[in-house]
This record gives C-alpha cells, structure tokens and sequence, in this order.
C-alpha cells in the first residue's frame, strides 16, 4: 500500500501538508517587506490651486481612529474571533489555520496595493494647504493658475508634507474593509446565512464588522483627510481582495458545508496512505468535487509512477477515472483493479458518489460492468456529508419515446410504465435504488 512507502517525506506527513501552504506565508513575507520599500519612496506629488477649497480644510495633529486602533479593528479584533471559533468552537487547527493565513493574505495584499497607488497618484489631502504653510504673499502661477510644493515653508521632506499627497485611495478605508469583510464572510460560512432557512440574528451578526468599517471609513472624511472618491475606491478595494481571498480557502456561502475551509492541497495518498492524523484534516474540511488530487496509475505499471490528476467532475470523467485507478476499492467502496482494461471499458460500483449504468446486481456485488453507451446525469444524491453528486444512468435505458423499446426494458416498473420517459421518476428511484 502507498502508507508502506519508505519515503521519507511519506514518513512525516504532516511536514508535506505544512509545506504545501509555505508558498502562501513566504507570498505575505515578501508583501510585508514590498510594503515597507514602497512606503519610504518619495512619491509624486501633483500641483495643486491655492484657491480649491477642497483642499483648504483644516489639518488636526489627533486622529478619530489612529493607526493603532485600525490594526486593532482591522487585524487584532478579527484574528480574535477566528482563533476563538476555530480553535475553541470548532476545535480545528486546520480551521484557525486557514482563517488567519486568509486574513493575514488580506490585509498584507490590501496594504500593498493602497500604499503603491497612494505614491503614484499623489493626490492632495483635503488639509494639504494647512499643511503646506505657504509663503506670505504667495500665488498661484500664471497662465495655468496652479502651484507646487516649492511654495510651501515647511520641509518639504517631512512626513506631514509627504502624507499630504497620498489621499488616493484611503488606507484607512480599505484596510478595515478588508479585514472586517473577511471577518463577515467568515461568521457567514459559519452559522450558515445562506441556507434558505433565514437568520434574521445571524444576518446582524455578519452586517456588524461591515458597519464597523463603514464607520472607520467615515471617520477619515470628519477629519478631513480624504476625500469622497478616496474613501469609496478604498471601500471597494479592500471589500474585493478580501472576498477573493477568502474564497480561495473557504467554499461558496451556499455551500452544504460552507462552516469548514478547504482540504489541504495535498491528499491522503501523498502525505501517507496510513496516516491516521489525515483523517482528521479531511473530517473539518469542506467537500470539494474535482479540487483535491488523488493518484491516478498507470495500467501497464501497477503502482508506478503517480500521474496526478484532478477528481471527475462529470460522468464520462468519472467512469474513466475509476475504470483504470489502482485503488478504486478504496474510493468506489469494494471495486477492483482489472490491470490492462482500458477506463472507457469499465464503470464504478455501487458504493460510490456514482450510480452504474444498469444498478444491476453485478454491480451491487461489487463487479465492475461494461459502459455501452454515454452516460448521463439524472439527478442529485446526497451522502452522509451533505454533498450532492449526480446519479449517473446508462443512456441506452434511457427510452426515446417509442414504447415497447428495449432500452427501456430494465427501468420499466410498475412505478414506471415501459415505453415512456420520465426524469423526475428516474431521479426518485435511483436515489432509492429501486
């Protein structure tokens, strides 16, 4: 079996699911480290009019919510809450593992991207005359009626003069949003507030870091540091990211099992076919069709070399899949390697998210059958987990319309009369097995 290897990557297991996940902890490293380079860069610095009242409001040393409080509600508050769900509720590392690598992607990307088009763009704040203190009797230029920071008296490198061309986008707002929407997306994967069920509490509960980051937002534009168009570009920019981050390690919010995280990228076979600990990331983690590897072997070398390949995600996949896998026993639950058959040759068993062609009784035992035919999807099962997959049926019993048709012989029924189609019907007897 593939648990006996004497790898040494196969005898550490968990060494190979920790390493699967190092790209994404050294992509944040380096985000942090790009952050703090571009931070400290000059920046452009655009003109500017003397007389734009927007941009002569008064500049105020004390901020509603400092850099501080912001990592506080943006970071600390929601790695709280994730470390307390994952590891106290759920009582998952897997779970606290990958929210907080989420979160912290974010965040570092978030910042990232603000802080390099806060230096390209260069767009005055609305204080930036009062910060500016320029000279007595100075003017705008003529014929273009506009300045530049040579007229200012302070220095122009200070950092007061710096931040005050860097208002485009608001990182206050794209910050916040960025942590507190993953944070709401990640209280709605857990209590399930898509599940056409209705949670009017629930709802309360997701909208609240949202509120929270509409506030912070706000909050900017009272203390005349950004602008409108600075606070709603912001908003956007970290709502996106973190939507897209969130999802690439948590399932859709209607899932079945939209509390869990993603598998790890590697699977069972690869960390260690015997491992029991595998087991345990597979129970807390969300189901997800044709995302995880399992290996596929080759028929004329047994167990040789691996060739990875993505699950089946439709029927004609499915069949070839586990026609020619080495451990099909082991996924279609008792079937067995047939050596040389070619995939197209065979179909899965019974015991499988798949139903045979026929639901005959050589199919029931165990015994692979012949596939003459495309097969086609007739409706959804559910197992154990709450996964739905499609129940699969052998198109040449599928009747045409014609009655007295021996293709549709064998699903002919006292619940189903011969000679006449129905899909519904066959969707309710598969999933009985009658």
């Amino acid at each position: 079996m593939l648990g006996h290897s004497s790898s040494p990557t196969a005898a550490r297991p968990g060494m190979r699911i920790v390493a699967s996940y190092a790209i994404d902890w050294i992509a944040t490293i380096l985000l942090a480290g790009l952050l703090a380079i571009i931070n400290s860069v000059y920046g452009y610095r655009r003109q500017f009019s003397l007389t734009d009242t927007s941009i002569q409001h008064t500049y105020s040393e004390h901020e509603r919510v400092p850099t501080w409080l912001l990592a506080v509600c943006a970071f600390v508050i929601p790695a709280g809450i994730i470390a307390a769900v994952g590891l106290g509720v759920r009582k998952s590392l897997w779970d606290f593992h990958s929210g907080f690598l989420g979160l912290v992607l974010t965040n570092a990307l978030t910042l990232t991207i603000t802080t390099l088009v806060k230096v390209s763009v260069g767009r005055p704040r609305p204080d930036l005359i009062d910060r500016c203190q320029p000279m007595a009797g100075a003017h705008d230029a003529t014929p273009y009626g506009l300045s530049t920071q040579a007229i200012c008296t302070i220095d122009l490198s200070s950092h007061v003069l710096r931040d005050g061309f860097r208002s485009f986008p608001s990182g206050h707002a794209s910050t916040s949003f960025a942590g507190l929407t993953f944070l709401s997306l990640y209280l709605a994967g857990k209590i399930h507030l898509f599940d056409s069920r209705g949670h009017a509490l629930g709802a309360w509960v997701v909208i609240l870091p949202l509120v929270g980051a509409t506030l912070i937002a706000v909050s900017r534009s009272m203390d005349y540091r950004h602008h409108a168009s600075d606070l709603i570009a912001g908003a956007l920019l970290g709502f996106w990211i973190s939507v897209a981050i969130y999802f690439m390690y948590f399932p859709s919010l209607t899932h079945p099992q939209a509390h869990k995280p993603w598998a790890p990228r590697v699977y069972k076979a690869i960390a260690g076919g015997d491992w029991p600990g595998y087991e345990r990331f597979d129970a807390e983690s969300a189901d997800r069709p044709g995302g995880i590897r399992r290996p596929h072997f080759s028929h004329d070398e047994g167990r040789g070399a691996e060739d990875w390949r993505p699950l089946p995600t439709g029927a004609q996949e499915e069949y070839a899949y586990q026609g020619s896998n080495a451990h099909v026993g082991g996924l279609a639950g008792g079937g067995k390697y047939d050596g040389g058959a070619g995939p197209a040759q065979y179909a899965p068993v019974i015991g499988s998210h798949s139903r045979g062609p026929s639901g005959s009784a050589e199919a029931a035992s165990g015994r692979r059958t012949k596939v003459p035919a495309p097969i086609h999807a007739t409706g959804p099962r559910t197992d154990a987990h709450g996964y739905q997959a499609p129940v699969y049926a052998d198109a040449s019993t599928l009747g045409r319309g014609g009655g007295g048709d021996a293709h549709t012989s064998e699903f002919a029924s006292p619940a189903r009369p011969q000679g006449r189609y129905d899909a519904d019907r066959d969707v309710e007897l598969a999933v009985s097995g009658r």
